[in-house]
């Protein structure tokens, strides 16, 4: 054999040893990735479960709330709400969570089928897609954890909000007079000795009593007698119809009672 014959096939053989190399890496290389990326979704979908376990938690503490009643009608409504809110998200933590379960498995079984194939490539591939729905799933129960558990303390707080504090009563000289407080008031500036009562040719609606104005009871109201009315004060002389001085019960018939 020539010396040019044996070099020639030397080399197919080393060229034929390093592809064989290189298919070995490459086999040994999917293998990995796919046992990676089978833990990474087994880790992911244990931490979904956890999450989906706090979540269900957290829902039962706000139905325990809600039931023990509130402070308020307005609380108890809202502590109903927010309870059930708290259930809706234990409900979707715990599916996100049976998602990165089933993505785990899935990737699990792919890292079985590279490390018995000869051709893991595919089978690497599959593993790092069931990896990313795992982190996905787990993604969305931690978030759905967190809402509950948000919920949860919406609802402690719903129960012990107090009642509102009523506003203090507004007095009559900031919001008017009713003709009640109008009549109070009336009374307030008569003297203790005067009654008030209706009379309907007074447009006002009120006049003091003859009697209680005529403080020596001799059935005629002197000036000052008269005085403590402001109608008869003003008026007294044009009412003093005989002049002498005083008011008879005739002539201030039309004023007074």
């Amino acid at each position: 054999m020539s010396l040019h014959r044996h070099n020639h096939l030397l080399s197919l053989a080393l060229i034929a040893a390093m592809g064989l190399s290189g298919s070995a890496f490459a086999q040994s290389a999917a293998q990995q990735t796919a046992e990676e990326k089978a833990a990474a979704a087994t880790a992911e979908a244990e931490a979904a479960r956890a999450n989906a376990d706090m979540a269900q938690s957290a829902a039962h503490t706000a139905a325990e709330v809600r039931d023990a009643g509130a402070a308020t009608a307005s609380g108890a409504i809202a502590a109903d709400a927010h309870a059930q809110a708290a259930h809706d998200s234990s409900v979707n933590a715990n599916a996100s969570a049976n998602d990165a379960v089933v993505a785990a498995q899935e990737a699990q079984g792919a890292s079985s089928v590279a490390e018995a194939s000869n051709n893991p490539v595919a089978a690497a591939v599959e593993a790092q897609e069931a990896a990313r729905k795992a982190s996905n799933a787990s993604a969305q129960a931690a978030d759905a954890s967190v809402q509950a558990q948000e919920a949860a303390e919406a609802t402690v707080q719903a129960t012990t909000e107090p009642p509102a504090t009523p506003e203090p009563a507004t007095s009559a000289a900031t919001t008017g007079m009713t003709s009640n407080d109008a009549s109070a008031a009336m009374q307030s500036t008569v003297p203790a000795n005067v009654t008030v009562t209706s009379h309907p040719n007074d447009p006002s609606g009120y006049r003091p009593e003859f009697r209680a104005l005529d403080i020596d009871q001799d059935g005629l109201l002197s000036r000052s007698e008269a005085g403590t009315s402001a109608k008869l004060k003003q008026e007294f002389s044009a009412l003093d119809a005989d002049h002498d001085g005083k008011l008879s019960r005739t002539e201030t018939d039309n004023v007074i009672n």
